[in-house]
């Protein structure tokens, strides 16, 4: 675990070590024992075009060193079990269905369930835990992309553990969208 990580976190890979060992074995607890995959998404800045992506505008986005970490084990069944390590998080479950249901406006679930339901499909859910907490955790409510890597975190999971090609997806939406302009 030690050189992978040293291969994403350079020089501060010994501090990720104890942050993904302490993870495991939250998820352990959590969870119980058994393989656990691992999906991490760095928070962003936007150093131009801010909300201009989504309007066909111009952005530059520039990755941070702080991350948001999705520790994760794939479920027999269509439910998604997730918990938080911060406090302030309740844990949240939900299943996968065409129509998930939204929590009340703000809940954190609503970032998860926004991935799921653009890939909802007859998929497996998961189980997983989220570790975003300071001072390696992208600080949330910073304007530093929390809920975005959240959001790319599970999608990315989710897309893993069913077998489907994020690529081939975009690449389809694309066109798609070509055709209409």
């Amino acid at each position: 675990m030690e050189s992978a990580l040293r291969n994403v976190y350079g020089d501060g890979a010994e501090a990720q070590v104890a942050r993904y060992r302490d993870a495991l074995s939250a998820f352990e607890l959590v969870f119980g024992a058994g393989d656990v995959t691992v999906f991490r998404a760095p928070g962003r800045v936007n150093l131009i075009g801010e909300h201009t992506d989504y309007n066909h505008g111009f952005v530059l986005p520039v990755a941070l060193d702080k991350d948001t970490l999705l520790f994760a084990r794939l479920r027999p069944d269509n439910l998604v079990h997730l918990r938080d390590t911060e406090p302030g998080y309740p844990p949240t479950a939900f299943a996968l269905t065409p129509d998930i249901p939204a929590d009340p406006r703000g809940n954190w679930a609503n970032y998860v369930k926004g991935a799921a339901q653009l890939l909802a499909r007859n998929l497996r859910g998961l189980d997983g835990l989220v570790v975003g907490a300071p001072p390696y955790g992208v600080p949330r409510g910073s304007g530093r992309s929390s809920s975005s890597s959240l959001t790319v975190a599970v999608a990315v999971a989710l897309a893993h553990f069913n077998g489907i090609d994020l690529d081939a997806e975009y690449r389809d939406q694309r066109m798609s969208r070509q055709a209409f302009a």
